[in-house]
């Protein structure tokens, strides 16, 4: 803080009785300029007077004590306390026979039947379709699917994520041969990326290496992932280490795979030739106006 804030502060502390800050501020403005002779008197008439109210403190304090009709303890209260004793619960009764459904009469020497279900059965939950899903058709496939008995839910992309960080390689070839490569372009369509591509390059040439899969599966899955949106994008994101992987796992399935489905995968897989720029202009666009003397 600038030296005459200092001052002008600890003189308005002064003038507001306010002892102790005002000494602080002074003693900082008096070390900052000692010639100063106002903020030198200032200070002095503080301190003398922080003197005064430590003695003022100290008589009050000796009168306190000394007061013949002050107490010698502090006055007390007594606590009455009662111990709340648990209400005793009442017996429940067991149900009687009459008060349960019966399905059907039962006969003499019959096993008793058990209670029929409530008539009044809540209705079943309805799994929530996104609108975007509703617009391209699928919902009534889905529906239909999900209300099949021992149907299963459709994996999510966020569980999807989830399972695919926390597995290895080979555990993640597991679960694309769960998913089955038929689902793949609808898990993707929002979210394909070149990293996640990468990592299901290197899941399907660890699975390959060690002869769990066979090379239709993952003819299978890189052709729904040519057939996702994003796709071309991701692809052209590669790096050098993984496009040289992607080759590799071409390379495998070139040996066993048959020559018209390499053809489709290498026509898809096949990098894009970077955008020529504009070429020279010919004798005919160039204008007299446009070339430099």
């Amino acid at each position: 803080m600038h030296h005459k804030a200092m001052l002008r502060r600890g003189f308005a502390l002064a003038r507001m009785k306010r002892w102790g800050p005002a000494a602080k501020d002074l003693e900082q403005a008096v070390s900052a300029d000692p010639e100063d002779k106002k903020a030198n008197a200032e200070l002095q008439m503080v301190r003398r007077m922080l003197t005064e109210q430590a003695k003022d403190a100290r008589a009050h304090a000796k009168c306190v004590i000394c007061d013949s009709t002050r107490a010698p303890s502090m006055p007390t209260r007594k606590l009455v306390v009662k111990v709340l004793q648990a209400k005793p619960l009442k017996p429940i009764k067991p149900a009687k026979e009459a008060d349960m459904p019966v399905c059907a009469t039962e006969e003499a020497g019959d096993v008793p039947a058990p209670p029929c279900p409530s008539s009044a059965s809540a209705p079943s939950a309805r799994t929530y379709v996104p609108r975007s899903v509703r617009m391209r058709g699928r919902h009534p496939a889905e529906v239909g699917s999900d209300h099949g008995q021992g149907a299963k839910k459709p994996m999510s992309f966020y569980q999807f994520e989830a399972q695919w960080a926390r597995s290895r390689p080979l555990d993640r070839a597991s679960l694309l041969r769960r998913l089955g490569a038929a689902s793949l372009p609808a898990l993707f369509r929002e979210s394909l990326d070149s990293e996640l591509l990468a990592s299901i390059l290197e899941a399907l040439e660890v699975d390959l290496a060690e002869g769990h899969s066979q090379n239709q599966f993952a003819v299978e899955v890189l052709g729904s992932l040519s057939r996702t949106p994003r796709f071309e994008l991701s692809l052209q994101s590669l790096t050098v280490p993984e496009r040289k992987q992607l080759d590799e796992v071409l390379a495998k399935l070139r040996v066993e795979v048959s020559a018209e489905e390499m053809a489709k995968l290498d026509d898809a897989f096949r990098p894009t030739p970077p955008a020529r720029g504009p070429g020279p202009l010919d004798h005919e666009e160039t204008d007299e106006d446009d070339v430099p003397d």
